[in-house]
């Protein structure tokens, strides 16, 4: 995580800081435990931040979402996303410009386990609503 602050620069000082750029200060947080909402919460609560970048790992703010079922946002009220909400929009998105362009075979290299295969079912979903043909799909391992 990121803590910008132009408050805490100590070589600034009165109308210098309104001109600053901010200062940077790095955080770990990520791990198996949930370590990264721990330091974010710690972060905002604590040490007053109030802008994050990152990290990935963190199940507050991350640049997508893992699933598919985090999509509702009436349930996952929370959930701040700095990218696409959802593996469904990537998939609209990459199936509107297909269709923009008239491609309509595309091949799809994937992953194996769930998350993959969430992702290539959103894909999937998308291209057949356009009519989009998939000749092959490769699993890669």
């Amino acid at each position: 995580m990121v803590k910008i602050d132009v408050n805490e620069c100590p070589r600034l000082t009165g109308q210098d800081k309104k001109r600053s750029t901010p200062r940077i200060i790095d955080q770990t947080g990520c791990g198996e435990a949930l370590e990264g909402v721990a330091v974010g919460a710690d972060m905002y609560h604590v040490q007053k931040v109030r802008a994050f970048i990152g990290p990935y790992c963190n199940a507050v703010v991350g640049y997508m979402a893992s699933s598919n079922a985090f999509a509702d946002k009436s349930i996952y009220k929370t959930l701040a996303r700095v990218s696409l909400r959802t593996t469904n929009s990537l998939a609209e998105a990459v199936a509107a410009v297909l269709s923009h362009y008239g491609w309509t075979k595309v091949g799809i290299a994937t992953n194996t386990g769930l998350v993959a295969f969430e992702r290539t079912q959103a894909f999937e979903e998308s291209f057949h609503t356009r009519s989009i043909q998939i000749n092959k799909k490769v699993c890669l391992v």
